[in-house]
């Protein structure tokens, strides 16, 4: 996705995550009735930010550390089995370095753990 529709698609999203769930599509089809691309994505976003309301702290960790095997070491600036971006690197110890990332379509911080190799 070039950045100029990210951008787009990222002011729909908030636009459209500030409304009552009833408003969501009627406000999407006034607002983007002549871009079905940006209706797509935010209503893709908009369904994983309703999974994510499920998840357990516990699962997210179990999943997101699934992500970083067979990754090389300098992850700042990747993505992460493609939904983690990362910002930097909080510490590490002897079995495991935690990064700061990005859920990407959720646009929530996350602390992720990827074990030492």
């Amino acid at each position: 996705m070039n950045p100029e529709l990210w951008i787009e698609v990222q002011n729909a999203y908030m636009e459209a995550a500030a409304l009552p769930e009833d408003a969501i599509a009627p406000f999407l089809e006034r607002e983007y009735r002549g871009r079905p691309d940006i209706r797509e994505e935010v209503g893709t976003l908009l369904k994983h930010r309703a999974a994510a309301n499920c998840l357990t702290p516990a699962a997210v960790f179990a999943l997101a550390a699934e992500a970083f095997v067979n990754e090389e070491d300098n992850l700042i600036g990747t993505t992460v089995a493609g939904k983690y971006q990362i910002r930097n690197c909080l510490g590490s110890g002897a079995q495991a370095k935690v990064y700061l990332a990005d859920h990407i379509a959720l646009d929530t911080p996350f602390a992720l753990q990827a074990p030492q190799c």
